[in-house]
């Protein structure tokens, strides 16, 4: 065996079987570590509820003059349909603010802009901001505008950050299979060193 072969069997076969497993392990590891680490970043963490506390502390208390007045109008309007949309049922505190045709065209424009699953969820807590209002002497009304407000962007936030986390997982599974082509690229390497090995062992 001349000193070429030696060298290349002894430390050139070794050393690159060596980088190659060093290399496949490192991935498989990265693949992991990488996978729990974003995982928690991963999980949505938006939430779109809306407090009646919250509603009620971003306004400006009004003249104690204001909801009565409100209040007034509301009964002399008309009576109001409690099915604003199929399946939908208007709580019976928010009634009296959606008694005129303008109003109730109003809530269903609001309602025919979110997904069906978050309708009734909308008016639950649009009425237990109204409650929380009431009770305090803030203008309903200016409640209701509010928590629209508040809801709408916070629905808005959500699907900005739906989008960020559909995109955040897209360049994981990309750097994943990229790494994983790597993986197969290095075990291949193995295989041809091993089928190199066991060529020469026959010829010898």
């Amino acid at each position: 065996m001349s000193f070429a072969d030696s060298f290349e069997r002894r430390f050139l076969f070794v050393l690159t079987r060596g980088l190659a497993l060093l290399f496949i392990f490192g991935l498989l590891a990265a693949i992991v570590i990488g996978g729990i680490i974003v995982s928690d970043k991963l999980m949505p963490k938006e939430s779109t509820s809306v407090s009646a506390q919250e509603v009620v502390e971003a306004i400006t208390p009004p003249q104690p003059e204001t909801p009565a007045t409100a209040d007034t109008a509301a009964v002399a309007s008309p009576p109001p349909d409690p099915m604003i949309l199929p399946g939908i049922k208007l709580p019976f505190v928010l009634q009296k603010h959606f008694s005129a045709p303008e109003r109730i065209k109003l809530l269903r424009d609001w309602l025919s802009g979110l997904d069906a699953s978050q309708r009734q969820v909308f008016l639950e807590e649009m009425a237990a901001a109204v409650t929380e209002a009431e009770s305090r002497g803030v203008d309903a009304l200016e409640a209701i505008d509010k928590y629209k407000e508040i809801k709408f962007d916070k629905l808005k936030q959500e699907e900005l950050a739906a989008a960020k986390l559909a995109t955040q997982r897209m360049t994981y599974a990309g750097v994943a299979f990229g790494a994983i082509l790597l993986i197969a690229l290095f075990s291949l390497i193995l295989v041809l060193l091993a089928i190199e090995r066991n060529t020469r062992r026959g010829q010898a």
